[in-house]
């Protein structure tokens, strides 16, 4: 039976570019779900979570499901939640996993869950 960890957490209430969630570490195989909140700081209102979520080991992160609240179409007026899973191919050892923003984004974050299969068995 697979094995789900709430494995890390980041928050931010700075004005910046990034999020980074650290001290993760995950072997091939395992499957990780990131969940971010964020505000909505693009121009009218838009999302400022970036396309790209990176990790030190080059693992693919694939964007599942986004919605933004923007009740006046405004700047900063609502909060934008992403999610995003990636299976691990390359190990990550006390890795940092870096969340993009466009714009500067202040208050932003991050929940991070880890799927470990049991062995013998795949995450699907």
């Amino acid at each position: 039976m697979a094995t789900i960890t709430n494995h890390a957490t980041a928050n931010s209430t700075s004005s910046g570019a990034t999020l980074d969630v650290t001290s993760i570490t995950a072997a091939v195989g395992d499957f990780l779900v990131l969940a971010c909140a964020a505000d909505n700081a693009g121009t009218s209102g838009v999302s400022s979570t970036s396309t790209s979520i990176t990790d030190a080991a080059g693992n693919t992160w694939t964007s599942r499901a986004q919605t933004n609240y923007t009740p006046g179409g405004a700047a900063n007026n609502g909060t934008t939640l992403s999610v995003w899973t990636c299976s691990v191919t390359n190990v990550l050892t006390a890795a940092t996993i870096t969340i993009n923003f466009s714009p500067n984004t202040t208050s932003k974050a991050a929940l991070l869950w880890k799927v470990a299969a049991a062995a013998g068995e795949g995450i699907v």
